[in-house]
């Protein structure tokens, strides 16, 4: 989180008037710096944006939990996105980058299993297909992306190896005992005739 000045807040304003400001802006030289905003009007700021000395965005931060902490962070330069951290685990750091080229996530990388070093690499290349990355890892452990190990989710997809004690079995239905029987039996409903003889 970086920090933003809120006591010298030149600028407040309580959205639903109930006497509390929701949003609070900093600024200096009547430039905006900084800015705080409420957004479940829990009197703690759950989004903050920073501005550069042209006052285009340059920082914004997002607290999508209720402990107010900081797990997303997006980057601008001259207003225009860059890129976007993320925490997306409970360890409280950033573990997710995605880096933004002509509005669109171009590349991502992640430290997946929280040890401190990046071991997956997700490619866009294919601006028709964003949903589509190829996935790369990092198979042998020495902190670097196997070429060999990419895989094409919208291709291939990810199967999980089949193992025989987890594997589902669906009804066997050649059992007689395991077969649907008929019932007939008098029902209000039908009146005469319905669901019986006579």
């Amino acid at each position: 989180h970086e920090p933003c000045p809120l006591e010298s807040a030149t600028e407040r304003f309580d959205a639903d008037g109930d006497g509390r400001a929701e949003i609070a802006t900093v600024r200096e030289g009547g430039r905006p710096v900084c800015q705080a905003i409420d957004l479940n009007g829990d009197s703690v700021a759950d989004l903050w944006t920073y501005y550069d000395e042209q006052g285009r965005m340059r920082r914004r931060e997002y607290a999508y939990g209720r402990d107010s902490a900081i797990t997303e962070v997006r980057l601008f330069s001259a207003g225009v996105l860059t890129e976007i951290q993320q925490a997306t685990t409970l360890a409280g750091h950033i573990d997710t980058w995605h880096h933004v080229a002509d509005k669109r996530i171009s590349r991502s990388e992640r430290d997946a299993d929280g040890d401190g070093r990046i071991d997956e690499w997700w490619e866009y290349r294919d601006p028709a297909r964003p949903d589509c990355p190829t996935m790369y890892g990092d198979l042998d452990g020495d902190g670097r992306r196997d070429a060999r190990a990419g895989v094409d989710l919208c291709a291939t997809g990810y199967v999980p190896p089949a193992r025989e004690e987890f594997r589902y079995r669906s009804p066997d239905f050649q059992r007689p005992d395991s077969l649907p029987t008929e019932v007939e039996e008098r029902g209000e409903l039908g009146g005469e005739g319905a669901g019986h003889d006579e």
